[in-house]
């Protein structure tokens, strides 16, 4: 749950300026995050936005980065190695070689084995003798440095009787792949207003977000063309493309050309306004109301092209129009008093909130021409679609807090809410979600005044319970839509009949049902146990604190698949398994000054274990196994199911002396025979032989970070660090094998495939057949990610004090680099571009910033 400035929201810290943000507080302990309630359960993050100080101000920040990917993100074959492993894959399954466009030269030596003399190219690919074999480099074509610029402009002017601040924030943020880009502009406004001798406070804090979004993910498309394709044709202006032989995949330069002129626009609404009434001395009601509005609208425009054998003669366009948001209304009463030693401060309050929304759009095909500035709904030919859906939810919570502090040594805090949400079945929609916590300050009591060298010490324990409904808004509820049909697809779920048998007109609809309803459907609800400890020594300088949590989360809400002979729309919400997590937090750091040298190294680690501690049979299937003595029971959540692979075969002895496994033979992957009797072998290899083989979490993780400053200058470094995660490799399948995709590029590992001359290697003879079945997930593809990263690296100068006069209070120009380096902890196991960011669709970038910051 994110909370930015007293309004809740799903939407990403990404849409909100990193200047206009003063402070980030999050709350992972289940006793400090019942009060915010239903959406709790995962933690909550709480954003703080600046606002205006005593006195005018003006500040202005200003910024330019720059953004590399490395020189190839995923090694491909150029022109010359694709032939070659076209080559041995052919020779290694036993058929010519010579298709496609590639023809070679090649002998057989005095021990008959093969030998390639030369690879041989043709003058043009395709009949039409358009297209010349090329060496193209598809990850360069499509990449770039991405510079990005940010301006960010804050008046602010504050006093005895009230305060404003507004801010304009601008982002223009391009990708490193050509097109890619993302512009945000932001205006906020915040404002406080004392009346009444500061009786009545008032106030608001508004933001308006616009925001475009041009480009896609393409980098994953560089390997589905060879090299072997130019990007132009010999004219300079055709695009090349696919030959026969080839994937019918695009050239990803066109791909991104014809795209270019697609966008999603995004204008955002965020703020509150509030009114503070101080009924009494102590006594306060303060009521706010806040909104998260949406508009968002996009275009998507298909063009003409002929590149290859691929092609399209029918332009098209469709638009798509989605507004929404929530609204929430939040009244609280706070009291705080003293009795003697004893403090209090009681709480009580009540919010509503609802979210509603709704989609339109609309589509046609034929354009008499292509310019994006003609190309609009009114002036498109035929095929005319349209179609549009809304929907909504509500929740209405009361809750109320009291703390209490004896002589702040004695700590105790109580919060109870209770909350409704429309998601639910009228006798399922409220629950109760109570905590308690407790600490002792130990350092406070007398006993310990003798001990100096204590700054401060303190034990705490907190117990709570928060839920979740984060499910469809409709989920306990049995649904049917009228679908008359779409003929454009494969598989038409229409439901129009000629009931009557009239044999003309338009056929009646029916209805098709989409899921099946459930009334009992309940809160899923998450308890956790929290034991702390936190202490400082050395007056303050070294501090620290541990945290061991234990949190159990049950009736977890799930959708399991269901069987296709159950019908259509067979499937249901339930509430299905009981998961628990533990582990355990520690945070340390040091400050200190020799000269005018100031420094502090704070470090943090963590571990979490989770695992399944119940299921219900029907949500068996939501999770991996087989469903019968395989499943994910006593398990962590995030586990691999497979093969285990064992090797690979090394002679004809070891193939024979193997279980039954369709298509093996020397140089193919050897999988173990793990099912049977007992859990014996049974001397085959089937689908009974997959087994748990990984786990997509850390097994522990740890951050350290260093700031120092001297006289002027500034410094700061952060390292980050996973260590015993394991990933689904996304590379691969195609790093490693060359006949999973037909006639796409590979990478340049299959080069380095076993051989009777290469018997050390750990990837499997290349083929171009996968008879062996190889591309079953298995622990081949499950690679461990620990790594250390060099994460951030800042250097700053503030400008004398000398230079400064009435107008500029201070100036600071910095230097900043992130994602600089990163060390593989298991470089033998992890073979894609970057451990901590392993999917390949968005790599992380290393970016250079430079900055400056002014405040008049």
């Amino acid at each position: 749950m994110i909370i930015i400035d007293g309004v809740p929201t799903n939407r990403g810290l990404n849409e909100i300026p990193s200047n206009d943000i003063e402070s980030i507080q999050v709350l992972k302990d289940a006793s400090a995050a019942t009060i915010y309630g239903s959406r709790a359960a995962n933690g909550v993050f709480i954003i703080t936005t600046k606002s205006a100080t005593k006195g005018p101000k003006i500040e202005i920040n200003s910024s330019l980065t720059a953004g590399f990917l490395p020189k190839n993100p995923i090694p491909l074959l150029n022109t010359e190695e694709h032939g070659r492993a076209q080559w041995m894959a052919a020779r290694n399954d036993k058929v010519d070689p010579n298709y496609g466009v590639y023809s070679f030269q090649d002998h057989q030596d005095a021990n008959g084995s093969w030998m390639l003399d030369k690879v041989i190219l043709p003058e043009y690919l395709d009949e039409a003798r358009t297209m010349k074999p090329a060496n193209t480099d598809w990850q360069k074509e499509i990449s770039r440095t991405a510079i990005s610029r940010n301006l960010n402009l804050t008046v602010s002017n504050g006093g005895e009787h009230g305060s404003t601040l507004l801010s304009f924030d601008y982002l223009n943020n391009l990708g490193t792949t050509k097109y890619n880009q993302w512009d945000r502009m932001s205006l906020r406004l915040n404002s406080v207003y004392n009346i009444f001798n500061g009786r009545i406070k008032i106030g608001e804090n508004f933001s308006a977000i616009k925001m475009r979004y041009t480009g896609g993910s393409w980098l994953p498309n560089t390997v589905n063309l060879q090299s072997i394709v130019p990007v132009h044709t010999i004219d300079g202006v055709g695009w090349g493309g696919p030959v026969k032989g080839m994937s019918d995949r695009n050239n990803p330069l066109l791909d991104i050309m014809r795209n270019r002129q697609n966008h999603n626009d995004d204008l955002r609404l965020l703020g509150s306004a509030f009114a503070d009434f101080e009924i009494i001395k102590n006594l306060h009601f303060k009521s706010t109301f806040g909104v998260d509005y949406d508009g968002y609208w996009s275009n998507y425009s298909v063009l003409t092209y002929q590149a290859g054998f691929m092609s399209e003669t029918l332009p098209q366009l469709s638009t798509n129009a989605n507004y929404g948001g929530s609204w929430t209304w939040n009244n609280v009463l706070n009291y705080n008093f003293n009795a003697g030693s004893n403090n209090f401060q009681l709480m009580l309050g009540q919010e509503a909130t609802k979210a509603q929304g709704a989609n339109l759009f609309g589509a046609r095909d034929g354009f008499a021409s292509e310019d994006p500035d003609y190309m609009y709904l009114d002036v498109g030919e035929g095929n005319v679609r349209n179609g549009g859906l809304a929907w909504n939810n509500a929740q209405n919570s009361f809750f109320g807090r009291l703390n209490y502090d004896y002589q702040n040594r004695y700590l105790l805090t109580a919060i109870v809410r209770r909350d409704g949400s429309s998601r639910f079945g009228a006798s399922k929609r409220y629950a109760v979600f109570p905590s308690l916590s407790g600490g002792w300050v130990i350092s406070q009591e007398s006993f310990m005044k003798n001990v100096p060298w204590l700054s401060n010490l303190k034990i705490r324990y907190g117990w709570g319970k928060t839920g979740n409904q984060a499910i469809d808004n409709y989920a306990s509820y049995q649904q049917y839509q009228a679908h008359y049909g779409d003929d454009n697809w494969p598989f038409n779920y229409g439901t129009a009949y000629d009931i009557y048998g009239q044999d003309q007109g338009n056929l009646p609809s029916g209805y098709i049902r989409l899921q099946l309803g459930n009334p009992d459907l309940k809160w899923e609800a998450t308890t956790q146990h929290n034991f702390g400890l936190d202490f400082s020594l050395l007056k303050s300088k070294l501090a620290g604190s541990f945290d061991y949590y234990i949190k159990t989360t049950s009736d977890i809400l799930v959708k399991p698949p269901t069987l296709l002979v159950t019908g259509t729309g067979a499937g249901r919400w339930i509430n299905g398994a009981t998961m628990k997590n533990w582990g355990w937090e520690a945070v340390l750091s040091y400050n200190d000054k020799i000269g005018d040298l100031r420094y502090t190294v704070s470090a943090n680690m963590y571990r979490n274990t989770n695992q399944f501690v119940n299921i219900v049979p029907e949500a068996v299937g939501a999770y991996p196994g087989n469903g019968r003595d395989q499943t994910i029971l006593g398990r962590p959540l995030n586990s691999y199911y497979g093969y285990v692979v064992e090797g690979i075969f090394q002679n004809q002895q070891e193939v024979d002396a193997a279980p039954v496994q369709p298509g093996k033979g020397v140089g193919r992957l050897r999988y173990k025979d793990v099912s049977g009797p007992a859990g014996k072998a049974d001397g085959k290899i089937d689908a009974d032989d997959r087994t748990w083989i990984g786990v997509n979490e850390p097994k522990y993780a740890w951050g350290l970070n260093v700031q120092a400053s001297w006289k002027n200058f500034d410094f700061a470094i952060f390292f980050n660090s996973e260590v015993g995660r394991q990933v689904a490799s996304a590379t691969k399948s195609y790093t490693d094998f060359f006949g999973f995709f037909g006639g796409q590029n590979y990478g340049k590992r299959v080069l380095d495939s076993w051989s009777p001359t290469n018997t050390s290697s750990t990837i499997p003879a290349i083929t171009a057949a996968d008879i062996n079945q190889e591309n079953r997930f298995s622990t081949y593809f499950v690679e461990n990610t620990s790594y250390v990263k060099l994460q951030s690296l800042v250097v700053g100068y503030n400008l004398p004090k000398s230079w400064s006069n009435k107008v500029l209070k201070r100036a600071r120009i910095y230097l900043q680099g992130e994602n600089l380096s990163t060390i593989k902890l298991k470089s033998n196991t992890f073979t894609g571009f970057d451990p901590k960011s392993p999917d390949v669709n968005y790599p992380l970038p290393t970016s250079i910033t430079a900055g400056i910051n002014l405040i008049f």
